[in-house]
């Protein structure tokens, strides 16, 4: 029995695209890529407003992709059916092909909605420039337009500075600090711009005298050789913004901290422009599409012909296989690609555990035990569907034959489906906490842009060519499936 059927149905369909649909294959490759990383976008919409926006998408989510299934356990033991539509290929290809309108352009407008809040960050980035060091140098920036006063302040304030800023979280205001900030007072642009001077005298007496009574309830992010500047201006924010708002406290030190240190501040603004810039994008390749093309993004009929093609080249491809062997369909660099994909599915696992271990020996408690938990409940889900012993000799067999057996593609696939997409959702989350922290900012982006591109390549082949192995196959079919969805029809079904 041929234990690699899977891997040739795949290469049957990659060689029908590439022959008949050539520019449609390699649009619908950058379009997918996209729509996995527009995910950022949720974790940075979260960090600048609060954490349940990101709970909100995901339930909003959640619910359309367990209405589509027709079962609430169904996103949970596949995760990537929460991010892009269940029976629906752009190419028309799903065995129960059902358009997804509504699923689409839900997506679409949540991710464009979070995309907005990005924004906020990058005009802050902006305006943290100039050479100034006082913090708060960017309500004296707005200010001294308005004053006539030119230059900056750097000569007085290196005078009181570093006194005003020897404190740390372990200990309170005392009275030479408190002396110490007041004397930045004299550092102000007074000349003939009082309101300048009083809002900063009123601005720096509400900070001295509240961060007392914030310290002990600081979060445990937040570093303890951060200055009291950073301290004062967090607790400020936490006390006298609402609820909804609460995360823009975490903005206010995150940028603080990031100017101050200076070694992630060009990485963290790519993150910003790459999140609202693949949006952007994404959203203007859609639109392009659905306008010139006249193809509509969650709109496709099934294509029988297309399917009727695929079929023939995957027989075609059993036939050489049965005569001439695996070897025959397979190049030097397939082979080698295949190995090295395998080899950093098992390092992934890897990076995943020393991600956890890392993120708790910062103090980052909560999301160690989150990334831990995806972890844990990943290796479950695969244990339950094919156990340790059968997944080494797939790896082996795979090895030696240079082709993915079946249970090598249910491994790959959970890889990119579940763990992958699960990985992805979390990080694009955490990003922007870690950024106080340059090492851990770094690493993360790494992850990142390392299960972008895993997920990216498997959401391709499973929901666009509808490759998958058998009992994975069975999943795409609705539980109940009407008339006009029965495979290999022309007919337009429309699903949410």
């Amino acid at each position: 029995m041929l234990d690699h059927g899977t891997s040739v149905r795949l290469l049957a369909a990659q060689r029908i695209l590439q022959k008949e649909l050539p520019w449609s294959s390699r649009t619908i490759r950058v379009l997918t890529f996209l729509e996995v990383m527009t995910v950022l976008s949720i974790g940075v919409a979260s960090f600048v407003s609060t954490p349940w926006l990101a709970l909100c998408c995901g339930t909003i989510m959640y619910v359309l992709a367990a209405h589509r299934a027709g079962s609430l356990s169904d996103p949970l033991l596949q995760p990537a059916h929460v991010v892009m539509p269940k029976s629906h290929s752009a190419f028309g290809l799903s065995r129960f092909q059902t358009n997804a309108l509504a699923f689409v352009w839900v997506s679409v407008a949540a991710r464009c909605f979070c995309a907005a809040f990005a924004c906020f960050l990058v005009v802050d980035f902006f305006l943290l420039t100039g050479d100034t060091y006082l913090p708060d140098h960017v309500f004296w920036t707005q200010w001294r337009p308005d004053c006539n006063v030119m230059g900056d302040t750097r000569d007085c304030v290196a005078e009181v500075l570093p006194q005003a800023q020897d404190m740390s979280v372990t200990s309170c205001v005392t009275a030479e600090q408190r002396i110490a900030q007041f004397d930045m007072l004299q550092c102000a642009p007074a000349h003939g711009c009082l309101t300048v001077h009083n809002a900063t005298a009123q601005l720096l007496t509400t900070w001295v005298g509240e961060m007392c009574q914030c310290l002990p309830s600081l979060p445990e992010w937040i570093p303890v050789s951060k200055p009291s500047w950073v301290i004062a201006e967090y607790c400020y924010c936490r006390d006298h913004l609402p609820w909804w708002q609460g995360n823009l406290c975490e903005v206010v030190v995150t940028i603080e901290a990031i100017y101050e240190d200076r070694s992630t501040w060009h990485l963290a603004e790519a993150v910003l422009f790459l999140t609202v810039g693949v949006t952007m994008l994404w959203m203007f390749l859609l639109l392009s599409r659905a306008c010139c093309c006249g193809r509509t993004a969650g709109v496709a009929p099934g294509n029988s012909q297309l399917q009727d093609k695929i079929l023939s080249e995957e027989q075609r491809v059993l036939e050489t296989v049965r005569t001439e062997g695996v070897q025959k369909i397979t190049t030097f660099l397939s082979r080698s690609m295949m190995r090295l994909g395998l080899v950093s599915y098992i390092l992934d696992g890897g990076l995943d555990a020393y991600t956890a271990a890392s993120l708790a020996a910062r103090g980052y408690y909560l999301l160690a035990t989150t990334q831990g938990a995806i972890l844990a409940y990943s290796l479950l889900l695969l244990l339950r569907r094919l156990g340790m012993c059968r997944l080494y000799q797939a790896i082996c067999r795979s090895l030696e034959v240079g082709i993915l057996t079946d249970d090598a593609f249910r491994w790959s696939q959970h890889e990119e489906l579940c763990e992958g997409t699960l990985c992805l959702l979390f990080q694009t989350f955490a990003l922007p906490y870690l950024a106080t922290n340059p090492q851990a900012y770094v690493e993360m982006f790494v992850k990142v842009t390392m299960s972008a591109r895993k997920v990216a390549q498997g959401y391709y082949a499973y929901f666009h060519l509808d490759v998958a192995p058998p009992e994975q196959s069975a999943n795409l079919d609705p539980i109940a499936a009407k008339p006009s969805q029965i495979p290999g029809t022309d007919d337009d079904t429309v699903s949410v």
